[in-house]
C-alpha cells in the first residue's frame, strides 16, 4: 500500500512535465518555424557539402565517415535533385569500394552495409 502514494506521486509529476514541456514546445516551434523557411533555401548547399564530407572520408578511407556521411544525406535529402545527387554518390563509393572489397575487410563491410541501406540497387 505504501507503493501506491508513490506512483500517483510519480505519475502527477510526469503529467506536470508532459505539460510544462508541451507549451514550451508550441512557444519554441513558433519561433523556429521563420527559420525553417531560410533553412530550405540553405539545403541544396547542405546536401552538396555533405557530399563533399563523403569524398573525403573516402579518400581518406574513413568507411564508416562514408556510410555515416550517406545516411544523413539520404535522411536529409528531401527534394527530387537531393535524391538525384545522393543516388549518383552511392553509385560512385560503390565502385571504389567495389574495388578495394576484395584486399581491404573494411571496404568490404562498407560495401555491404551500404547495400542494406540501399536496398541492394
Amino acid at each position: 500500500m505504501k507503493m501506491r502514494p508513490c506512483v500517483l506521486t510519480f505519475g502527477l509529476a510526469l503529467l506536470v512535465g508532459v505539460f510544462a514541456g508541451c507549451k514550451k514546445k508550441s512557444v519554441e516551434g513558433a519561433a523556429a518555424e521563420p527559420a525553417a523557411v531560410t533553412e530550405g533555401a540553405a539545403a541544396p548547399a547542405a546536401a552538396s557539402s555533405q557530399a563533399g564530407t563523403v569524398r573525403a572520408a573516402l579518400e581518406k578511407k574513413d568507411y564508416d565517415g562514408v556510410v555515416g556521411g550517406l545516411i544523413a544525406m539520404k535522411q536529409s535529402a528531401s527534394t527530387p535533385e537531393q535524391m538525384n545527387e545522393f543516388t549518383a554518390l552511392v553509385d560512385e563509393v560503390k565502385v571504389k569500394l567495389l574495388d578495394e572489397a576484395p584486399s581491404n575487410p573494411k571496404a568490404a563491410e562498407a560495401l555491404a552495409t551500404l547495400r542494406r541501406i540501399t536496398g541492394g540497387r
